[in-house]
């Protein structure tokens, strides 16, 4: 099952978006009868502490989000051990992690990034000496506002599930007795020592708007496209006093793909540049501190960990205001976007037929654009406010102390029986 997931996730993306309504129903009736269960027994016997699972080197948000847990409860002096499992969909480039030599945890405590949809995979991504006798908690990030009945049986795979937002804590309750915690991602960037836009051949003498696209996730989502259209209509004058630039990667394709229909959408416009490659955690620190702001049409977020970075670097953020970045992004430390609710096609995102997501307002986000870019003043001042906010509620300290507690009373629970 790992083999074929890792060559389906290695098609183009055309190809895989056409494919994956079918293959998906086929997938979900197979684990359905098929899944693992979380132990009966934990084996209080281990050291008390956490094997953390996940991309550990890859550049992704799923990768970010392991890493995170990893700072997180090292901050909170719990012992963990960071144990990388590798997959093949993503680039494995942030060297700079340090992982575990063995993929043994000798710990009571399994915390695993993967996604319910690989919760049937569990024993063979994790090891099936590492599974049996475990406290396993899945660290489940969804994006939508129902979690699907498809997936409902990934929650016999484990005994517990964190989630980063709010937002995606009320989809997963809704749908199991298991508890279900919030635990946000740790944002921790330092600014770096030297800014430099001419390294990523961007101009110096303009606004400089950004915004992220993988293409490992879907296109619809993100809404780049509508990213696209608003800063049109934000300088439909034609002026070079602002300039777009869009972070993407995962884009080698064939024909039609995202990446194609991105750089239809870009066109002649000189004054938007498409930067797809992969880049290390140092250079994307870079290229955002490198921006005067970030902007997230987004439709929908489980968490939004690029804006909550760009805030924590003190930009100013214009973002949809919707689903689980509206924990951190408030009109009193950012400029949200209202939004209408639309339906989600078919093939939009994976499970998403029948749900609704948000459909910003371009016109809006055009105005606050233009605000954004004749207003330095406004910038820094909702730049600053941004990184408090985010240094309050996003620090190593204050996101381990929260797992740190449900780790207590996990262990008190077991202790009592």
């Amino acid at each position: 099952m790992v083999a074929a997931s890792a060559a389906f996730r290695l098609l183009p993306s055309d190809i895989r978006q056409r494919l994956a309504p079918v293959l998906r129903r086929i997938y979900h009736r197979q684990i359905a009868s098929s899944m693992p269960q979380a132990a009966a027994q934990v084996d209080l016997t281990r050291p008390w502490g956490v094997g953390v699972f996940g991309y550990l080197t890859a550049e992704s948000g799923i990768g970010e989000g392991a890493r995170s847990s990893v700072l997180s409860l090292q901050a909170a002096g719990v012992p963990v051990r960071p144990i990388n499992v590798e997959v093949g969909a993503f680039a494995n480039t942030e060297a700079s992690f340090a992982v575990a030599d063995s993929a043994d945890n000798p710990f009571a405590v399994n915390l695993v990034h993967l996604n319910a949809d690989h919760a049937a995979m569990l024993p063979e991504r994790i090891g099936a000496a590492n599974y049996a006798g475990r406290y396993t908690i899945g660290f489940w990030a969804w994006e939508l506002a129902e979690f699907p009945e498809a997936l409902i049986p990934a929650f016999e795979a484990v005994h517990e599930v964190w989630v980063p937002s709010r937002y995606v804590a009320r989809a997963l309750s809704r749908k199991t007795t298991k508890p279900v915690r919030v635990m946000p991602h740790r944002v921790v960037v330092e600014a770096p020592a030297v800014v430099s836009r001419a390294k990523f051949g961007l101009p110096d003498d303009a606004v400089l708007f950004l915004a992220a696209i993988d293409f490992n996730s879907f296109l619809e989502r993100k809404n780049i496209l509508g990213t696209i259209t608003a800063f049109q209509a934000a300088f439909a004058d034609g002026s070079t006093k602002a300039h777009l630039v869009i972070k993407a990667h995962g884009g080698a394709s064939s024909f039609r793909t995202p990446r194609a229909q991105l750089l239809e959408a870009v066109g002649s416009d000189s004054r938007i540049t498409v930067l797809d490659q992969v880049l290390p955690r140092s250079e994307v620190t870079e290229l955002q501190a490198a921006a005067d702001v970030f902007v997230s049409l987004h439709r929908a977020e489980g968490f939004g960990l690029p804006i909550a970075e760009c805030m924590a670097l003190g930009r100013l953020v214009i973002a949809t205001d919707y689903s689980g970045s509206t924990d951190f992004v408030t009109a009193d430390c950012a400029m949200p976007v209202p939004y209408r609710l639309v339906e989600v096609g078919d093939t939009a995102y994976p499970l998403g037929g029948g749900q609704r997501w948000a459909e910003p307002d371009l016109g809006e986000a055009a105005r606050l654009m233009r605000l954004a870019a004749d207003d330095p003043a406004l910038r820094a001042r909702i730049g600053a406010a941004a990184a408090e906010r985010v240094r309050r509620q996003f620090s190593g300290e204050v996101v381990g102390a929260g797992m740190a507690a449900r780790l207590a009373k996990i262990r008190a629970g077991l202790a009592a029986g």
